[in-house]
């Protein structure tokens, strides 16, 4: 599977997160609290998929104006200004990197998560009732 497929899994499962969010009746509290937890884990993720992928269009949009033949002279060096190392294309291309998207795995991540906060939960409550027979000694 290429980065792009995987990319475009990760907005897709995203895209279907909000969408049950939204569509579904009553659910019960663990599931809409896991559903929305992993909504929210990866919207920043998105919001660099979708910014890298602006970037790859500029850049091809660029990429045929620096080689179309009736692209005037002018036009031509700006686009290929716009293109080098200091582009828009290369930054969004490094933030996107930054964020490691290519290695997030959706589902995964939510049952980890979900997995590690009941835990928190369970440890959290164990405590409060040691708390309570304590004081009542």
């Amino acid at each position: 599977m290429s980065l792009a497929e995987k990319l475009n899994r990760v907005v897709q499962r995203h895209e279907d997160l909000a969408r049950s969010m939204a569509s579904e009746g009553p659910v019960d509290p663990q599931t809409f609290a896991r559903t929305s937890k992993e909504y929210a884990d990866l919207a920043p993720v998105v919001e660099s998929i979708r910014q890298l992928q602006r970037a790859e269009k500029e850049a091809a949009d660029l990429a045929s104006l620096v080689t179309e033949p009736t692209t005037d002279a002018e036009m031509r060096s700006l686009a290929e200004a716009e293109r080098g190392p200091e582009g828009a294309y290369h930054e969004a291309k490094e933030a996107a990197e930054r964020e490691d998207v290519g290695d997030k795995k959706p589902a995964d991540e939510a049952a980890k998560s979900a997995d590690a906060d009941s835990g928190a939960e369970s440890a959290g409550a164990n405590s409060a009732v040691e708390e309570q027979n304590e004081d009542r000694s």
